[in-house]
């Protein structure tokens, strides 16, 4: 009896703490946001999460890009991206085997720009509203 008292109070102890600790995720859903055509133009901490491997090429849009499995050049080309001065939404194109659009959700916060990956399309969108309705009816997001 004893023993389950305190596998209780240790489950909702580490409940506690989990949801503590645990940090609200950018959305940007319900914001205004400018469309940003250039990987330059959006703040450098988000360039710097981008491009996580220093080795990582990212092709600015309508560049050519790599968008298969083998040879050279960035496997990753800039689609289009959504800012302003709070959050950011980023589409990156990546190649391969299994060609895919990711998506990236920033929010500003004290400490900077803090990102995640948000989910994934199969086409590039043309422009910020295509990529917000695309979000906006369900990304599959992991």
């Amino acid at each position: 009896m004893k023993s389950s008292r305190f596998a209780v109070v240790g489950a909702l102890l580490l409940f506690t703490i989990c949801q503590a600790n645990a940090t609200s995720q950018p959305d940007c859903s319900g914001t205004s946001l400018a469309e940003v055509r250039s990987l330059d133009a959006l703040p450098n901490e988000i360039n710097t999460f981008l491009h996580h491997d220093r080795y990582i090429e990212i092709a600015s849009r309508g560049e050519s890009f790599n968008a298969g499995d083998v040879g050279g050049g960035p496997h990753r080309r800039f689609a289009i991206a959504g800012l302003n001065a709070n959050c950011a939404i980023v589409a990156i194109e990546r190649g391969g085997w299994g060609y895919s659009v990711e998506i990236f959700v920033f929010e500003h916060k004290n400490t900077g720009w803090q990102g995640r990956r948000d989910g994934v399309m199969g086409a590039a969108p043309e422009t910020l509203e295509d990529l917000a309705a695309h979000r906006a009816n369900g990304v599959a997001y992991y």
